[in-house]
This record gives C-alpha cells, sequence and structure tokens, in this order.
C-alpha cells in the first residue's frame, strides 16, 4: 500500500467520528511531504483510490471520505 494511503488512514482514524473533508486530508499530506503536488490539486484521486480498494467510503458530493463501519458480528 502506496504511503500516501497508509498515512491517509493513520490521520482519519485520529480524526472524530472518522470524516475529513478530501480537502483537509490532502492538506494534511502534502504538509507532511507524503502527497504530490498533482495529488494535493486534485484530492479526489486519493480518494477513489482509498475508496475503490475499499479503505473508506467516499462521498464526491460532500467531498468528504469517512471510515466504513466494521462489520456487525451475529451471535
Amino acid at each position: 500500500m502506496p504511503t500516501e494511503w497508509t498515512t491517509a488512514l493513520d490521520l482519519l482514524r485520529d480524526e472524530p467520528g472518522h470524516v475529513m473533508s478530501i480537502d483537509r486530508l490532502a492538506g494534511n499530506l502534502y504538509n507532511r511531504g507524503v502527497l504530490a503536488t498533482e495529488i494535493y490539486h486534485a484530492p479526489e484521486i486519493l480518494a477513489n483510490d482509498l475508496a475503490r480498494i475499499g479503505a473508506v467510503d467516499y462521498d464526491p458530493r460532500a467531498r468528504s471520505i469517512r471510515l466504513p463501519e466494521p462489520p456487525k458480528t451475529v451471535r
């Protein structure tokens, strides 16, 4: 998994409610030096990549991502 993906997921886990705007996420990653300038200006690329692997739920209209709910266990 690319560094920007793992760092993004770490940042998201620290966020209350595990929801973050993709613009804020891109800014945080860029400031940490793990995100290329091209992605910083188009954070939906990172959001789509993370959603494609199932790591986050991405809402393009709200421009936000969130960690998916853990699966419910049935007893």
